[in-house]
């Protein structure tokens, strides 16, 4: 998905891959670490991984805040529906299996 959103970029697939999983690691950390902690100091885990990510995007690719901040909702939005249709027919498959 970052090939798509940063397509002006002269960045290789490679590092856009690295980029990737270096992120989806950071996240599931974070995820994993606030499922240990109290609430009070767990509820911080969104806002940490969002500005991470954001810092990240911004060191990595370049450009201004605004279009980092704008890409960074696209892809969080692209993300989530993904995320919902894997859901959505597993959901169904499970429903026919039982």
């Amino acid at each position: 998905m970052l090939l798509f959103i940063y397509e002006n970029r002269v960045v290789f697939v490679g590092e856009h891959m690295v980029f990737s999983l270096h992120v989806h690691t950071f996240v599931l950390m974070v995820t994993a670490l606030s499922a240990t902690l109290p609430y009070a100091i767990s509820k911080w885990s969104d806002i940490v991984t969002v500005s991470y990510v954001l810092i990240a995007m911004r060191r990595v690719y370049g450009g201004r805040w605004w279009p980092t901040i704008l890409r960074l909702l696209l892809l969080q939005l692209i993300y989530g529906f993904a995320a919902g249709i894997v859901m959505l027919f597993l959901s169904v498959g499970l429903l026919f299996t039982f």
